[in-house]
């Protein structure tokens, strides 16, 4: 079936919770148990309002890692690569100094 209007104007009237001026796309997705039981927990903890909001979420959070990953890739380019040992060295000494701290990685 090939529709010539935007699904939103197919909105059934029997379905109160959906709006005809939806901005959200209502797509289907497999989970593994475990991750919808991690969702649904989040849910019941109030630290999201529904499955699809945390679904959502994940997904933003994902797409904005990839571009912090493609920014600091640019930025490893045009500075030749990682920092180097006495570099970082340099970089704790100057830290210390100025009263900054930081946390040790495991």
């Amino acid at each position: 079936m090939v529709l010539d209007r935007p699904a939103r104007d197919f909105a059934s009237p029997c379905v109160p919770r959906y709006s005809t001026g939806m901005t959200a796309v209502k797509i289907a997705i497999s989970l593994p148990p475990e991750t919808l039981a991690l969702a649904k927990a989040a849910v019941r903890r109030g630290e999201a309002s529904s499955v699809s909001a945390f679904a959502a979420e994940a997904i933003s959070a994902h797409a904005r890692g990839e571009r912090l990953r493609d920014v600091l890739d640019d930025l490893l380019r045009e500075t030749g690569g990682p920092p180097s040992t006495l570099e970082r060295a340099r970089a704790r000494r100057s830290l210390a100094a100025a009263g900054v701290t930081g946390r040790k990685r495991a």
